[in-house]
């Protein structure tokens, strides 16, 4: 096109008949022109989403052009023209052109059928009434999804359901209808580009596509596709930001900053505009992306927290100028407990150290015992309890803003403000992990006391978080937030180009240069300082510190190394003074250390063994102790019992602190020593524990990071005497809970199968058997009942074994068998099996690897709901994969049940010496 406007300004003028024919001839080109210039447009008229922060919009389409402003990331655009590889685009502050990788196209989606004569119901079901029929290859608009029915609307304009069976996807751009095209003059040649500090600042608000799931519970994946890892959950009624499209998957923005992917076909647009928001020491050329709603006009007040709008069974009111502002939501949402007092009227709430009191009625609440004064008192309004917004935002350090115009309060919290939790510490043991934000969901899971889990999301105050691969919720008042500290703002330069992938690092530092690394194992902790060539180290050393001088070498990389030691802390902190380094280590006075140079003086490393630093003994019941030996770092054990004396070995520990004896007279310990020896080269630490004659059990097992060695003891009148010769077996799922879904199975009949074959193999053997279920019925397993662990319970057998098949939704490459036992440490009556779990658990795995010859993916710890509550020796199997194509096609084969079976009772005859 360009080419064509170019020949005809610069043809010479022509005279008479010829001049009036070639007149029309160039009439027709440039008809032709305009023609090829208006098809253009409408080709590629429609909407796109920028895909990338700080994207540069040009005056035209190339990077000499000058810069007229920038976009963010999940901006909406109208595409009005292009050329080459830009698009021409369109909002309301600017219009100018990018490139067109920078921007997603958005799509809408269309189903086809596949069969003749489906019929088209009133309803999501078939008890719903046949409103019509489609036929092969109709095409049909997708609405809304109702579990496995999809909502459409005919070409004819009717609107029905449809099983999801019947249908494939398919899709189609977004028409809009074309601009009135304008030809573009020519542009001068090589302008000069905009230096960047010269860049307009960009629009205080600029639309931000938001979607909303529209069914049910949702995965996040990590790449636009089935295939891909789930990264978690959402469920129906989530607003998310949308920050990209690939394909039929959309690309969002998750609460802890990171991106996942979810089908888009399964939410629907909510055309939210979002302002921005600004940061601590911000440039401003830089717009953040995180989400807020931008206009509220004379509406319900609107509250914010940490760019996230909370919604309310009971709204804000302004009520005298003030607004007030739901205590409990907005407190639970930071992460605080709330209590109600009936009697005297008063919220009480909890976060950290601080402690809120708030009585109804009240100008003078008090924040950890100091009054504040408020100019309204709060009141009660259908059942919740409204209090002033500032009082609320900024009780536990909260900054609070009102934009009365709009009526949108912004509260950002202290653990926000500058920095982002991507990971949160649970507070108590046995802390329930829930399906869904609230505690009206199941209980799928626990975790124990100073776990640390990654967030995924945060809705109403519950935080989305990730287990061993397992999503689940927890509350906000049952957690304290991990803070990782301030990001880094985002570099000026604006994004244009892939920028070049920075070179590996090398395997060994170079002779001018210094790496610090610190590193634990069974024998110690260790700081080492390397380089490339030999070192000429100048040591100096004071009470709880040692400083290493290296001249002629500069630090490279890792600066500051700590880690957490005993009661206290190590840390190595190095820093370049002039073309020198200095290493400074810190530790608590009286810790033990050794220096050491290696690889002939290229490494100096700072050493400090693996020692005992703390002893203690609590008492357990009426009858039990436990004994806990603390070590600095995770420390190995081997055990023994000779008549009265229980002897744990720690090899490669050192004694410490540890006193040679202890005198405890306990109902179960006498007396404990310690004896610190070179056994073979290594030096060992060896515990005596003396008992006296009421011992009925004893186990020994580390805790969560292995620096706790603890030592159970229980007493002869708590050991519970079993039916030592009854196994029950758990046919997983059943009824309503289907379990896992193959492409022609259902999990809970597969279970029920194999079950029902082990139990009767069991009884050949002489072994007596009971099932929490032998027919396809449902069993409740809430946090409110639990029936498979009463049955268990009441039966009171040797074992009990969970049967059940496995799957990994998107990954059907997942394959093999697995078993799981649960012990935790912090659990006295489940850590006092830990050897009959773990050993009831590895007869079975070996049992099922060996007969069933898939792959062994190994026993492992879990909190299963049924392992956490039955209280006799408990496992769980997963025989297969229903994902796996191949391993579903097995799970169908009468022989491949009857090995699992057979593998099953061959495993429970093993434990119990059968």
């Amino acid at each position: 096109m360009s080419k064509l406007i170019y020949t005809f300004t610069k043809t010479k003028k022509l005279k008479g008949d010829n001049m009036q024919n070639n007149s029309r001839i160039w009439l027709l080109v440039i008809l032709l022109n305009l023609f090829f210039f208006s098809f253009l447009l409408s080709a590629t008229a429609g909407t796109g989403i920028i895909n990338n922060n700080y994207v540069n919009i040009r005056s035209g389409p190339d990077t000499t052009y000058d810069v007229l402003g920038m976009l963010n990331q999940g901006t909406q655009v109208e595409i009005v023209g292009s050329e080459k590889n830009w698009y021409q685009i369109k909002t309301e502050q600017l219009n100018g052109w990018v490139r067109n990788d920078l921007i997603n196209l958005q799509k809408e989606y269309q189903l086809q059928v596949i069969a003749n004569g489906v019929n088209l119901r009133s309803g999501p079901g078939t008890n719903y009434d046949i409103v019509g029929s489609a036929n092969q290859g109709e095409i049909l608009t997708l609405l809304d999804i109702k579990g496995d029915w999809y909502q459409v609307k005919t070409s004819a304009g009717l609107q029905a359901y449809i099983k999801a069976t019947f249908t494939e996807k398919t899709e189609k751009a977004v028409p809009v209808p074309a601009p009135v095209p304008v030809p573009a003059p020519a542009p001068e040649p090589e302008p000069a580009p905009a230096p960047i500090p010269s860049l307009p600042v960009p629009p205080a608000s600029t639309a931000v596509s938001q979607v909303e799931v529209i069914s049910g519970t949702v995965n996040l994946r990590s790449g636009p596709g089935s295939n891909f890892d789930q990264m978690g959950s959402v469920f129906e009624g989530d607003v998310l930001t949308v920050i990209g499209q690939e394909g039929d998957w959309y690309k969002i923005k998750r609460a802890d900053g990171t991106s996942a992917y979810i089908a888009a076909w399964l939410v629907q647009s909510t055309d939210i505009a979002v302002p921005a928001m600004a940061t601590p020491n911000s440039n401003p050329a830089i717009v953040p992306t995180q989400a807020t709603p931008n206009s509220n006009p004379a509406g319900t007040p609107l509250v914010i927290l940490d760019g996230r709008q909370l919604t309310f069974e009971v709204p804000p009111i302004i009520e005298n100028g003030r607004t007030l502002v739901p205590l409990r939501a907005i407190f639970e949402a930071m992460g605080a407990s709330v209590s109600w007092d009936n009697n005297t009227r008063t919220a009480t709430s909890i976060k950290g150290t601080t402690t809120v009191v708030l009585p109804i009625g009240s100008t003078s609440p008090t924040v950890n015992g100091q009054v504040w004064s408020l100019e309204v008192a709060a009141k009660i309004k259908n059942g919740r309890t409204l209090a002033p917004l500032r009082f609320v935002g900024e009780a536990f350090g909260g900054k609070v803003e009102w934009d009365n115009r709009n009526r949108i309060a912004t509260i950002t919290s202290p653990t926000s403000s500058g920095s982002r939790a991507s990971s949160l510490v649970i507070r108590d043991n046995n802390t329930n992990l829930r399906s869904g934000p609230a505690i009206s969901y199941d209980a799928i899971d626990s975790a124990g006391q100073g776990e640390k889990l990654a967030i995924l999301a945060q809705r109403d105050g519950w935080y989305q978080v990730s287990r061993g691969g397992r999503t689940a919720w927890v509350a906000g008042w049952l957690i304290d937030l991990q803070e990782d500290g301030n990001e880094p703002l985002p570099s000026e330069d604006p994004i244009e180009e892939p920028k070049p992938e920075p070179p590996p690092k090398p395997e060994k530092p170079g002779p001018g240069v210094i790496w610090l690394s610190l590193t634990t194992d069974d024998d110690g902790l260790q700081i080492v300082m390397e380089s490339g060539a030999k070192l000429d180290a100048d040591i100096r050393e004071s009470s709880g510190k040692v400083i290493y001088e290296f001249k002629g070498r500069q630090i490279e990389g890792l600066n500051l190394v700590k880690q957490s030691l005993g009661s206290g802390e190590i840390k190595a902190k190095a820093r370049n003074v002039g073309d020198n380094t200095t290493v400074e280590i810190e530790f608590p006075c009286n810790t033990q250390y050794q220096t050491a140079s290696e690889e002939g003086g290229k490494r100096e490393v700072f050493i400090i063994p693996n020692t005992i630093w703390d002893v203690q003994q609590k008492s357990m019941g009426s009858s039990g102790e436990r004994l806990i030996i603390k070590t600095l770092t995770p420390a190995s054990y081997s055990r023994s019992k000779s008549g009265e004396v229980i002897e744990v070995r720690l090899e490669g520990v050192h004694k410490g602190s540890a006193q040679n004896d202890y005198q405890y007279n306990g109902p179960l310990i006498k007396d404990v020593t310690f004896i610190e020896e070179m056994v073979g080269g290594n030096r060992t630490t060896i515990i005596r524990i003396t008992t006296n004659d009421d011992l009925g059990k004893y186990t020994v097992g580390k805790n969560t990071d292995g620096r706790d060695i603890n030592i159970l003891l229980v007493g002869q009148g708590q050991i519970k005497a079993r039916r030592e010769n009854l196994v029950v077996l758990d046919p997983g799922h059943g009824g309503k809970d289907t379990g896992a879904r193959g492409a022609n199975i259902n999990e809970k009949d597969v279970n029920l199968k194999i079950a029902l074959k082990a139990g009767e193999l069991l009884r050949q053997k002489g072994i007596e058997v009971e099932y929490t279920r032998t027919t396809d019925i449902y069993l409740e397993l809430t946090s409110a009942r639990d029936e498979i662990s009463e049955i268990a319970n009441r039966l009171n057998p040797v074992l009990f074994v969970s049967i059940h098949s496995n799957a990994v939704l998107g990954n059907p490459a997942a394959q093999g068998t697995e078993t799981y036992y649960y012990a935790p440490v912090d659990n006295d009556l489940l850590f006092l099996q830990y050897e009959e779990r773990k050993s009831l658990a590895e007869n079975l795995q070996r049992q099922l690897v060996t007969k069933l010859k898939r792959p062994d993916r190994g026993v492992k710890q879990n909190s299963y709901w049924v392992l956490q509550h039955t209280t006799m020796p408990s496992a769980l199997v997963e025989v297969a994969f229903l994902s796996n194509p191949e391993e579903e096609r097995l799970l169908q084969q009468e022989y491949f049940l009857d090995l699992a079976a057979q593998a099953i009772a061959d495993g429970i005859a093993a434990y119990m010496g059968k």
